[in-house]
């Protein structure tokens, strides 16, 4: 109960009154960490079980392997010591338990097992077909994304929603207008447009990822609901190809329609504005996250906000920005410094960021142009 409430540490000190504890309740606190993003506290569970003479089932497998799909090393690895587990306990060829080694290792990268493992037991799931689709788009391998999604068709297997969203996120980074619109004209065959706000929004991304903004608004128009996600990739789609202006116009139409924002829309506002030149009006939103939203600024916030003062050549704002900031400055922070910088000739202050920038980010080679450009620009007015 606890668990699904998301109060895991109710959890974890119900699981620690308990004083016989069977592999059901150590199911319970594994998942329990597993579903709320607690994953190496998840794994820390699974191998504790063995010190306690438990054996772990299919469904403390299921969790352990959800735990170890994020990206690192230590994740990839401990999931090759869970899988040679589910091998020992003759569960390998289960369906479900296939279906997450095949997200499990695809989500870490490890394509060849992946692929593998998908071959050998699902030849013939949305899940799998979905799980394999997904990674491959997460991890910028758009292409491979979209050619899986034509063999899934050959196949005879029907997209889901799922599928719909991971294949529109390939083709959006691919900048494939022909294979989005064929996803769009699948989704639109099954319905998902019109009853999944989600896949009406993932559309809405995808031709203003494309740039065509004009299939954006006919998409964003026929979604099933205007919620913050579709009203964001509004706002995402003008102020990417910087249009500024109609960027902030359907922000106040989204607050006018009663949907409050979130941090993501905001931060799409202050890269329409950053984009645009409107330095006035990012400051004005900067300061109205907290005000009126109750939206506590993250660095990303910051570095939106920094960009538009280096822009604008205020260099003086951007070192009150560096100095009161609650973040470390990142290399975006660093880099808007020396734009600053390189705006009003400052080859002293240039020469610090591009410093600091270095220092974040040695192959950063826009630092290396900027400053040596300011050196010749020093040197020909001497």
């Amino acid at each position: 109960m606890y668990g699904r409430c998301r109060s895991v540490i109710h959890a974890r000190q119900a699981f620690d009154r308990i004083e016989n504890k069977s592999v059901i309740s150590w199911n319970s606190i594994i998942t329990a960490y597993a579903q709320n993003g607690h994953s190496k506290e998840a794994l820390g569970m699974f191998c504790a079980m063995d010190p306690e003479g438990v054996k772990p089932n299919r469904v403390t497998f299921l969790a352990a392997l959800d735990a170890c799909s994020i990206e690192t090393e230590q994740s990839s690895n401990l999931g090759r010591e869970i899988h040679f587990r589910i091998i020992e306990s003759g569960l390998e060829s289960e369906e479900t338990i296939a279906n997450s080694l095949v997200n499990m290792y695809a989500k870490c990268g490890r394509f060849d097992q992946a692929l593998r493992l998908f071959q050998k037991f699902l030849p013939g799931t949305v899940v799998s077909w979905t799980a394999m689709i997904t990674a491959n788009a997460h991890w910028g391998h758009g292409r491979s994304s979209i050619r899986l999604f034509g063999e899934m068709d050959l196949e005879g297997i029907a997209p889901d929603e799922i599928t719909c969203i991971s294949v529109l996120d390939a083709c959006a980074r691919e900048r494939d207008l022909d294979w989005g619109r064929e996803i769009h004209s699948r989704a639109k065959a099954m319905g998902f447009d019109r009853s999944s706000s989600v896949v009406g929004s993932a559309l809405v991304s995808f031709y203003g990822r494309c740039g065509n903004l004009k299939e954006a608004k006919q998409a964003f128009s026929m979604a099933a609901r205007r919620d913050v996600i579709s009203w964001t990739a509004m706002v995402s789609a003008f102020a990417h190809h910087g249009w500024g202006e109609e960027a902030l116009e359907i922000f106040h139409a989204m607050i006018l329609d009663g949907v409050l924002p979130n941090s993501v829309t905001l931060l799409s506002v202050l890269a329409a504005c950053s984009h645009s030149g409107l330095l006035k009006t990012a400051r004005e939103k900067f300061v109205s996250m907290g005000n009126d939203f109750g939206i506590h600024p993250l660095s990303d916030h910051y570095d939106c906000l920094v960009d538009s003062l280096g822009r604008a050549g205020r260099i003086g704002s951007v070192e009150e920005m560096l100095e009161f900031m609650p973040f470390h400055p990142g290399a975006v922070v660093w880099m808007s410094y020396l734009s600053a910088s390189k705006v009003l000739g400052d080859l002293v202050r240039g020469e610090r960021a591009a410093k600091m920038l270095l220092d974040l980010d040695p192959g950063n080679c826009a630092a290396y142009l900027v400053v040596s450009n300011m050196y010749v620009s020093t040197e020909n007015e001497e």
